[in-house]
């Protein structure tokens, strides 16, 4: 007899599940929080009026029209959780108190932050990285400048929380570059004693220096931090904690999608570790990072984005096309980088290819990651020949 395949179920499941159960009947779980992080990625620059409102009722409002399969995976999986809100009353008269988007390309910053509150307890749910190429610069710049300027944003936006005084106790939460974010505010912020809890869900690390503070040593014990099996982002930089392993669907950095992640009753199932190829990356990762001073890191990226920019794209869906437009001037800019970063950037567009490439696919666009491989691999190929 075939092995009957295992049902897996996911965080949409979840809401179906525990949707009816009040936070006050049972308060929120892990599950829940990565829920709250997963909210704060749809378009809330959509809202207008909306403070102190049940998040029931702004539903229409973030998203006025209907989004099909076609829009792709994560942002159909996104729309979909919000559509379970009206009904789910562990989360309908959950209130948004606040939201603040700063996107600023000249300083190298994408933030957004929401405050959702239930009674006299807030959640501040940052969100992690968006399909800007500013966003990403910003994330490759966590590798040599602290705090980067979403992380000053985050410290700021909480200190503003706590002086409020409204919030018996505040948990912070958030995705990828949400967790760092998480992370990095409470170990900065002016009161620590008012954080109840931090989840961060595959979040980078932070600098060494914030893992050796004292403040880092007054908060960390109140982190939960959650990766999945085969985890990339959730592995870079300093880690400071130990991390629950998720079971998750898919392949490779695919799974750092969320809706991924196994889900039965109110928890994550957890695995005992994460894969080989997952330590085999961070491993390769790490000794990458570690050959390269602060300042050619600073050079690097400077120099990997500059061509970038020199596209026209603004997102990452953009590129390929817009490669493909400009691919004159792109070309003549990468003829001009130094030996020294050409190289560089060749090892590290070799392990974008076997690791990372699939991450674009599977957090934005499909599509994206096999047309930006093979433009690139031109690029690549037109500099050897020279």
């Amino acid at each position: 007899m075939s092995k009957e395949k295992e049902t897996i179920y996911n965080i949409l499941d979840y809401m179906d599940w525990r949707g009816d159960i009040l936070p006050t009947d049972l308060p929120y779980s892990d599950v829940d929080y990565v829920i709250f992080s997963e909210l704060v990625y749809a378009p809330l620059e959509n809202l207008k009026d909306f403070k102190g409102k049940a998040i029931k009722t702004l539903v229409n409002e973030i998203y006025p029209e209907v989004l099909t399969d076609k829009v792709g995976f994560l942002l159909k999986t996104r729309y979909d959780l919000w559509q379970k809100v009206p009904k789910a009353a562990r989360f309908a008269d959950v209130k948004l108190e606040d939201f603040v988007a700063n996107f600023e390309p000249e300083k190298s910053k994408q933030f957004a932050v929401a405050l959702f509150s239930y009674n006299d307890e807030a959640v501040v749910a940052y969100r992690g990285t968006d399909s800007t190429i500013v966003g990403w610069k910003e994330d490759m710049m966590l590798s040599f400048e602290v705090p980067v300027p979403a992380q000053a944003d985050s410290v700021a936006f909480l200190d503003k929380v706590i002086d409020s005084k409204k919030y018996k106790k505040i948990f912070l939460c958030g995705h990828s570059k949400g967790g760092n974010l998480a992370k990095y505010a409470a170990t900065m912020c002016k009161d620590q004693s008012k954080i109840s809890g931090i989840y961060d869900y595959d979040g980078p690390g932070l600098d060494e220096a914030s893992l050796k503070s004292q403040r880092w040593d007054n908060i960390k014990g109140k982190i939960k931090g959650f990766i999945p099996e085969s985890s990339v982002v959730g592995l870079l930089l300093g880690r400071g904690t130990k991390n629950s392993v998720v079971r998750s669907e898919s392949v490779s950095v695919m799974q750092h999608n969320p809706f991924y992640w196994h889900v039965l009753g109110g928890r994550f199932i957890l695995a005992d570790e994460t894969t080989l190829s997952s330590r085999a990356i961070d491993m390769a990762l790490h000794d990458f990072l570690d050959k390269l001073s602060n300042e050619r890191r600073r050079i690097l990226v400077e120099t990997i984005f500059g061509l970038l920019e020199s596209t026209g794209a603004r997102e990452l869906k953009q590129l390929p096309s817009c490669i493909a437009k400009n691919f004159s001037e792109v070309k003549k800019m990468y003829e001009n980088v130094p030996e020294e970063d050409w190289e560089a950037m060749k090892e590290m567009w070799e392990m974008f290819r076997h690791s990372g490439g699939y991450s674009v696919r599977a957090i934005y666009d499909r599509d994206v990651a096999p047309e930006l491989e093979h433009k690139f691999s031109e690029l690549f190929k037109s500099k050897k020949e020279k």
